[in-house]
């Protein structure tokens, strides 16, 4: 598969605390040895009492809602991205289910500590991965690894193929919509520039119940 000008499509996951993923459909097999060392990581801490997204090095979403986890300590991430085929056989990655041979459209892997131990998505997280097409065909799945340290991709399930803008994109159309009107980023409009708008305002509690509500805020209520 190639990922130039990646569109963006959202794949729910259902499997907690470890995340395996995969979008196949038939095909031919991989190289038969797993190196996860070759599979670069990134670590992320983040607060379960917010809604979260973080952004993957190789472009995927990763959206973890409020109360995803229990407990209000900070939670650890661990993520790997692989979308491109090269890489897969670099990470020795399989791509059998069953024995039956599958086309690897990405494989995402989610780890969650907290405290030191291992912890389990209370509700499902949700990912966006590149993608340059969607085939119709591809299905998500989970990965075992097995003894031989190949991996078995099971329990498919149906795949949201629906294209949505990234985090960035959709914020772009939201202040487009709501806010465009009244500011610009470095002159004064109707409202005051948006450059430095942090610095002139000490509480960002104050700056995000404006922006959420603004004719409240400027009532004083």
């Amino acid at each position: 598969m190639a990922f130039q000008n990646p569109a963006m499509k959202k794949i729910l996951l259902f499997i907690a605390p470890v995340i395996l993923l995969i979008a196949c459909g038939p095909r031919s097999s991989q190289g038969p040895f797993l190196n996860k060392n070759n599979i670069r990581s990134q670590h992320f801490s983040i607060n379960p009492e917010r809604d979260t997204v973080l952004t993957g090095m190789r472009g995927g979403y990763f959206f973890f809602e409020k109360g995803s986890f229990e407990g209000t300590d900070p939670v650890d991430i661990e993520i790997k991205e692989v979308y491109n085929p090269i890489e897969i056989l670099y990470a020795g990655l399989t791509t059998e289910s069953g024995g039956r041979l599958l086309e690897s459209g990405g494989m995402v892997y989610v780890g969650a500590r907290q405290s030191g131990r291992d912890v389990v998505l209370k509700k499902p997280a949700k990912i966006s991965i590149p993608a340059s097409y969607v085939n119709p065909n591809m299905q998500l799945f989970r990965g075992e690894v097995k003894t031989n340290d190949t991996i078995d991709w099971v329990d498919p399930q149906p795949l949201d193929t629906i294209l949505h803008p990234s985090p960035a994109d959709s914020g772009k159309i939201i202040f487009m919509m709501q806010c465009a009107s009244c500011h610009k980023i470095f002159t004064d409009g109707t409202g005051p520039a948006l450059a430095g708008v942090t610095s002139r305002v000490n509480d960002i509690n104050v700056l995000r119940a404006f922006i959420s509500n603004p004719p409240k805020m400027a009532q004083g209520k």
